[in-house]
């Protein structure tokens, strides 16, 4: 068989991650799942902030979800979130649509696809070929918004493809 391999961090707290007495037995070796890159010596990693996002932005991303919903049907948050399929709970689709949590983007894009193709529609829907519409504009305004970083990575690929 081939070797186990043993993913574990040592804090103040004990070990977290697998159990280091099991199937790799007592005192095995475990690799750290620290922050630190070992090359830079056990110096940390340096990391980014980013930006925050304007709630102007969260209040846009917000409208866009929720005309969406309504436009599938769901006249409330409930009614969507209890749908099977649904990628997010209810109290964080409230969360989104207030403008209160801003989705990443893998998260608005599958709230839109549950909306626009996965779900079953609700009673007041409007005709399919008008929620997809709906759902082309939404995904294609959320990429030009500065919190998904989608216009500055044009920018970027523009710069990168001129001759210089």
């Amino acid at each position: 068989m081939g070797e186990w391999y043993v993913w574990a961090e040592e804090t103040r707290h004990g070990t977290f991650g697998l159990d280091t007495h099991g199937a790799a037995g007592a005192g095995a070796r475990a690799e750290s799942l620290s922050c630190r890159d070992r090359r830079r010596q056990g110096r940390p990693v340096a990391r980014k902030k980013l930006h925050p996002v304007s709630v102007e932005e969260a209040r846009q991303v917000g409208v866009l979800l929720r005309n969406l919903r309504r436009a599938a049907g769901f006249r409330a948050v409930h009614e969507a979130a209890a749908r099977p399929g649904c990628p997010a709970a209810s109290q964080t689709i409230y969360a989104y649509e207030r403008g209160g949590l801003v989705p990443s983007l893998a998260q608005f894009l599958d709230l839109v696809e549950f909306y626009a193709l996965t779900s079953e529609p609700g009673p007041d829907a409007k005709a399919t070929e008008d929620l997809r519409a709906q759902a082309v504009a939404a995904v294609v305004t959320s990429l030009t918004l500065r919190c998904y970083h989608v216009s500055e990575a044009m920018r970027l690929i523009s710069r990168l493809q001129t001759r210089g």
